[in-house]
């Protein structure tokens, strides 16, 4: 085996290795942080109400520390209907919203 395949052989092994570890150590890890679970509500339009403004209500409630725009984005695929309709709320429309909360033990 020359010098350059003995290395090739070497670095292959070290990232090998590496993936694993980091595969197992990243398992420890996750094991180890709080449990999220989705709340559904249902949601009913008032007047003034626009997606920006649900969001951002519902957003403070999520632990997921999500940017007000990810959450937006959230709520609009949970209601393509609605989104369709080039987001034009209307008093009374119905709305699904979804965030997470910490599991208690």
């Amino acid at each position: 085996m020359t010098r350059i395949q003995k290395t090739a052989l070497i670095l292959a092994i070290t990232f090998i290795v590496g993936v694993v570890v980091g595969v197992l150590g990243f398992d420890a890890v996750k094991d180890s942080l709080p449990q999220k679970v989705a709340v559904q509500e249902t949601y009913k339009v008032k007047g003034g109400d626009t997606f920006w403004d649900i969001a951002a209500k519902y957003r403070e409630q999520d632990c997921r520390n999500l940017y007000i725009l990810e959450f937006l984005e959230e709520l609009k695929e949970l209601n393509p209907s609605i989104a369709a309709k080039k987001n034009q709320l209307h008093v009374g429309d119905e709305m699904i919203v979804r965030y997470y909360v910490e599991a208690r033990p």
